[in-house]
């Protein structure tokens, strides 16, 4: 009987290590799955600052776009302005507040 019993307590203590050697083995996964999780998170950090980049870009062009907007609009404005206004008269007084804008500037120096 003791030796039965004997043979039951060393059978019990190998499936005792044999599941303490499951739950190592578990526990390994686990962390190697979090590791693989982390490096996903990283790689989806990575993506989202690469698509903040383009659309950075993306913006710097449109300000480029409204910049020669700009320009274009100012340079077909002084067109316009000098084909339909610059009649005799305008020219005359244009003339007169340029030397009124000399004038007060040496004053101020």
């Amino acid at each position: 009987m003791d030796s039965s019993s004997s043979k039951v307590d060393e059978r019990s203590s190998e499936v005792d290590s044999s599941s303490s050697k499951v739950d190592e083995r578990s526990s390994e996964v686990d962390s190697s799955s979090s590791k693989v999780d982390e490096r996903s998170s990283e790689v989806d950090s990575s993506g989202s600052k690469e698509d903040e980049r383009s659309s950075e870009v993306d913006s710097s062009g449109s300000k480029v776009d409204e910049r020669s907007s700009e320009v274009d609009s100012r340079g077909s404005n002084r067109t316009y302005a000098s084909v339909i206004f610059l009649t005799p008269e305008v020219v005359q007084s244009q003339r007169s507040k340029v030397q009124e804008t000399l004038i007060l500037e040496r004053h101020l120096l």
